[in-house]
């Protein structure tokens, strides 16, 4: 008989005995016909109670089985006292053994009693005590044991019946609770940095210290949860999404899952949410046990220490990529880990999720594996900031020769970042960190945005459009909290960042006059030092480079200079904004004459683009092509929109040349 058998059978026997012991104690004197006078109960109390002896003494040897009876671990798991594990079998009792009822109406003397309670209990059981029946008390606080009460019924005569979920771990099935489902998920193992594992000795002293709860903070959510997951202990995740929001549901949901943390001795894991709701937090307040929280920031609230999780070294991102790389593919691992910064955990999801392509070079896995990883930033960075979609290449650019070169620069500084600061040593030597933030400035429509993403392009990285107007908050702390969301969503994939009119926020400094103005000071330097730590690239946009404070732009990497455009240059714009061919009517065009029109490359695009549609809406198709005409009734709009006083004789003379055609 396996020990689970054994162990019930000898506890339920014992059981019977003592329902027995009390029924004939209750029952009183009980005389035989033919000897009237005499009483036979005290012998027959005297025979149960050897037997009871005796069951006590099998019941002992029973518990002591090696694997242990599952009662047994419950109750030495839950710190049950012997009477309160004899009362959560008695409350079981009945789904074990069909006879309890009748046995426990016997007892009570009472047919309508024909259900385990605690008074039946403090008199059947031995070492029985008050202090067990109270609300307080495990048995009732964990939920393992409910009292149905009717109306008109005194609370220790109602019935006792033991949790489903606790009858089946008796019976030593491992069956979780319904009401958890849904809110209770796994945490599987996942590889450690070595910096991030040395966490785990800071966790189990904050444990062994009496401070149950640790805050693991880091960018990274699947590092936290490897960290979690790695504690030595079983660990619980808690699921945030579905959490019920009455307060009788939240208690009963955080009274089981402390039950189940003490059952099984394990810690409760939670990632937490950029914002946390009011449910969660009721929750997490009725929760008792270990419990780590996974944060991007630190959060006071919580109450709990606070960790910091660190990023993995470069050469450990590299040798995990390199463990899941074919070894004549050593080159894909060195440019994954110079351009993303993934944890070792996030680069095995990656590998996991995207099996090589049959047939596939070198060059193809690292196209695929370098897609991967810009999708991985995408669902957090969409929610902060708008993703920008840049067509535009090295060709399209037409500036000066010296900031065609700084362009350049600038993109072999993200290219070679992890050669020169890591490899070559140069990182020790930088005290404000090691990031590529830069300065593009000039009037509007120069060509600030379509430079970014040109380097987007050049860099094989998405482009994100922050509007600094919506970060900065009037509500102090809060613009700290929407950079740092949006700086950490896009450290994994090194995204380049383009912060519009930055001279909103980086202006001259005036006079402090309150805590807002102190705070947004605040603002301003928390913002330039997650640029400077930024893996990727920051660029800031200005229309008036004057308005800028000098001691920011000495913080900055580059500032790259967007004059507005010249006659030749805007012969350029106009070559390179111009339809193909085939939708160009070059009969009678001149650019040159078109230069001369004061417009900006933004202006000569919108210009060509409401030519083209002019073109488009005629309705025969042999002269549905862009013509001189066209772009010269396209370029008066353009003025009048931007309030450009154009004399009508230039209009007259070029238009004259496209109607001479």
């Amino acid at each position: 008989m396996i020990p689970d058998e054994q162990y019930l059978a000898t506890a339920l026997h014992r059981l019977r005995l003592r329902l027995a012991r009390v029924a004939v104690q209750r029952a009183g004197p009980r005389r035989r016909w033919w000897w009237p006078w005499a009483d036979d109960s005290a012998a027959r109390r005297g025979r149960l109670d050897k037997r009871i002896a005796a069951a006590d003494v099998d019941l002992a040897a029973a518990g002591a089985a090696d694997p242990a009876p599952s009662l047994v671990v419950l109750a030495d798991a839950l710190r049950l006292s012997a009477f309160e594990r004899d009362l959560l079998l008695f409350a079981a009792a009945a789904e074990f053994d069909p006879s309890i009822p009748a046995r426990c109406a016997a007892a009570a003397g009472d047919a309508r009693l024909d259900h385990p309670t605690f008074a039946l209990a403090l008199e059947a059981l031995p070492d029985a005590h008050w202090a067990a029946f109270s609300p307080q008390a495990t048995l009732r606080h964990l939920r393992l044991v409910e009292i149905a009460q009717p109306p008109g019924r005194a609370l220790t005569t109602s019935a006792l019946r033991a949790d489903e979920s606790v009858v089946a771990a008796i019976k030593g099935l491992d069956e979780p609770d319904d009401r958890l489902a849904g809110h209770l998920v796994a945490v599987p193992a996942a590889p450690l940095a070595a910096g991030q594992a040395a966490l785990l000795e800071g966790i189990a002293r904050r444990w062994q210290a009496g401070v149950p709860r640790v805050q693991l903070v880091g960018p990274h959510r699947g590092t936290t949860r490897a960290v979690a997951a790695a504690c030595g202990r079983p660990v619980l995740g808690l699921s945030t999404v579905a959490l019920p929001l009455g307060s009788e549901e939240l208690d009963t949901v955080a009274r089981l899952i402390s039950r189940e943390l003490r059952r099984l001795d394990g810690v409760l894991f939670v990632e937490m949410p950029d914002e946390p709701h009011d449910a969660l937090g009721r929750l997490l307040a009725g929760v008792e046990g270990l419990v780590l929280l996974g944060t991007r920031e630190v959060l006071p609230s919580l109450g709990a220490a606070v960790l910091e999780v660190p990023r993995a070294e470069r050469a450990e991102q590299r040798a995990a990529w390199a463990r899941g790389l074919d070894p004549a593919a050593v080159g894909v691992a060195d440019a994954l880990t110079g351009r993303f910064d993934l944890d070792p955990t996030a680069i095995a999801e990656v590998l996991a999720a995207n099996p090589p392509e049959p047939g596939a070079d070198a060059d193809r896995r690292r196209a695929q594996l370098w897609e991967a990883c810009r999708m991985r930033i995408r669902p957090r960075l969409d929610a902060l900031a708008v993703r920008v979609r840049p067509a535009a290449t090295w060709d399209d650019l037409v500036l000066p020769e010296t900031e065609l070169a700084l362009l350049h620069a600038i993109a072999d500084q993200v290219t070679y970042r992890s050669t020169v600061y890591e490899e070559w040593g140069f990182g020790t030597r930088m005290d404000r960190g090691t990031g590529v933030s830069v300065l593009f400035a000039g009037p509007s429509g120069t060509g600030k945005t379509m430079a970014a993403g040109v380097l987007a392009n050049a860099l094989g990285l998405d482009l994100y459009r922050v509007d600094l107007a919506a970060v900065a908050s009037k509500y102090i702390g809060e613009m700290e909290k929407n950079l740092r969301r949006i700086f950490d969503a896009a450290d994994d994939g090194s995204a380049v960042l383009l912060f519009d009119e930055a001279d909103a926020l980086f202006g001259k400094r005036s006079e402090v006059k309150d805590s807002h103005d102190r705070y947004a000071n605040y603002g301003v330097a928390d913002l330039l030092a997650r640029m400077e730590a930024y893996r990727g690239l920051a660029v800031l946009t200005t229309n008036m480079r004057s308005a800028l404070d000098p001691a920011f732009l000495r913080r900055l990497r580059s500032v790259v200079t967007f004059p507005f455009p010249d006659d030749r240059d805007r012969v350029q714009l106009w070559e390179r904004a111009l339809p193909r061919p085939e939708h160009l009517e070059r009969d009678g065009l001149d650019l040159e004459r078109l230069a001369a029109f004061p417009f900006t490359g933004a202006s000569i695009n919108a210009v060509v683009l409401t030519a083209a549609f002019a073109a488009a809406a005629r309705p025969d198709p042999d002269t549905q092509r862009v013509s001189m005409a066209d772009l010269l009734d396209a370029a008066r709009t353009e003025c009048r929109k931007l309030g450009l006083p154009i004399p009508d004789e230039r209009f007259l003379a070029v238009r004259a040349v496209g109607a001479a055609r």
